[in-house]
């Protein structure tokens, strides 16, 4: 295979488009941009209300929709049709978004068809289980493991930053790990209409404005934020504060603020999408962040496109693109909600401070050009096609390919087996599988 063949590429992720979060936006970016590189992307993923299937760039799953009242889907056993539909394709690389469900289907395919399996270890999945068990830490350190095993069955893994990178390899991930962010179309994010944005929105056109955008639920730490935000408004009478998103966490919002007394100045749009988002970017004077669940938090990269400083918890994701003092401010991850709302407003209130964080932060932003990013993607995917066949060659002979299913097959069962195991039993590492 020569630099300039163009690649096959199968993705496998649980969810994409509607379902609206950082995951789903890694994988349409990269698959744009590597589709404008000139390669075929092929997306599987699940079904979902609403959503869209495409004969040439995405195959949905049948899957059980919206579990736990949440916007995802649960995979059913049976992948109709999917079969046929890569053989059509004829995929050259298989890149998983996920560990588990559509992610087994991914390692399956790529062991079944002899090719190499990329993994993206989008997210902290330990700090998900709230969904279905409040108080389980045993299947906290089953997420854990089940990620860990499952990168070392894959050829190579991709850590959206360096802190994931360091953080999964301390969790005993062995196979090789390559840094890249999703990349942001920098120009687009940075070329928002704010005065139109607060004209629609009915936020007075001289307010200054402390945003939020991404999702409105309790993995993002939006009672601490709400808290925080709430002393602020209160210190700051003349503030209004800006929240783009959507979630369970909604009511928890509007009751913080209520509380304080503060209500009347929010302003809560629901999801936006395409120029909206820009636009509020372009709104905002200053950008609140308190989730310490982030495996790199695109949205921190797009209001630095904007020129907006954020203040954000020294955690994962945004430990890697805030620069503290100087876009920005990370505060101790253990602050107060009171000590983050100090910080608030200290930036607020230093004119000059809050200028040259602007000025820094694009150029923080133009780092993550999503061009970039997506060429030193296809770079990895070109190390590990080198050399390989396009397709296995069919030989007539069913045994080879039994031998492989049924070795898939145990890989994924004793993997499960061991983390179930160790978590069950409390024990803090997880005996490590012997690669094949």
């Amino acid at each position: 295979m020569t630099n300039k063949e163009s690649l096959n590429i199968a993705m496998f992720s649980n969810a994409y488009w509607p379902v609206v979060g950082g995951l789903e936006r890694s994988v349409a970016t990269f698959a744009d941009d590597l589709r404008e590189l000139g390669h075929r992307v092929l997306i599987v993923t699940l079904a979902f209300p609403g959503a869209e299937e495409s004969e040439e760039t995405i195959f949905r799953l049948p899957a059980v929709k919206e579990i736990g009242g949440t916007q995802f889907s649960f995979k059913l056993p049976v992948p109709a049709g999917l079969k046929a539909r890569l053989d059509r394709f004829a995929p050259d690389i298989v890149h998983s978004h996920h560990p588990f469900m559509v992610g087994d289907t991914a390692l399956r395919v790529a062991r079944a068809r002899g090719l190499p399996a990329v993994f993206t270890h989008h997210t902290m999945y330990e700090r998900y289980t709230y969904l279905f068990s409040r108080e389980s830490q045993a299947l906290q350190r089953i997420a854990m493991a089940i990620a860990t095993e499952y990168a070392n069955l894959c050829d190579r893994v991709v850590a959206p930053t360096a802190s994931i990178q360091r953080m999964i390899r301390q969790r005993g991930v062995r196979v090789p790990i390559d840094v890249i962010p999703t990349g942001v179309d920098v120009e687009f994010s940075g070329s928002g209409d704010g005065a139109g944005f607060r004209r629609k929105h009915g936020i007075p056109p001289d307010a200054f404005v402390l945003g939020y955008l991404g999702r409105v639920v309790e993995a993002k730490n939006m009672e601490f934020l709400a808290q925080a935000v709430a002393r602020f408004l209160q210190e700051s009478p003349d503030d209004v504060f800006l929240a783009v998103g959507d979630g369970e966490s909604v009511t928890t919002v509007r009751r913080c603020l209520g509380e304080a007394g503060v209500a009347d100045r929010l302003y809560l749009t629901g999801a936006l999408g395409g120029r909206a988002v820009a636009d509020a970017y372009a709104a905002m004077d200053l950008f609140a962040f308190a989730s310490r669940t982030e495996t790199q938090g695109i949205v921190l990269i797009e209001s630095f496109c904007a020129g907006v400083p954020i203040v954000a918890l020294d955690a994962p994701g945004a430990r890697d693109i805030v620069q503290d003092g100087r876009n920005g401010v990370l505060l101790d991850d253990g602050a107060s909600a009171e000590r983050f709302a100090e910080e608030l407003l200290r930036v607020r209130r230093d004119d000059a401070l809050r200028g040259s964080m602007r000025r820094s932060a694009r150029e923080r932003a133009r780092e993550y050009d999503r061009r970039t990013c997506a060429n030193q993607l296809e770079a990895v995917y070109r190390r590990l096609c080198d050399g390989r066949p396009r397709r296995r060659p069919d030989t007539g002979d069913p045994w080879p390919a039994l031998q492989e299913r049924f070795a898939t097959e145990w890989d994924l069962f004793r993997e499960k087996i061991a983390v179930i195991t160790a978590a069950v039993r409390g024990e803090e590492e997880v005996p490590r599988l012997r690669s094949r």
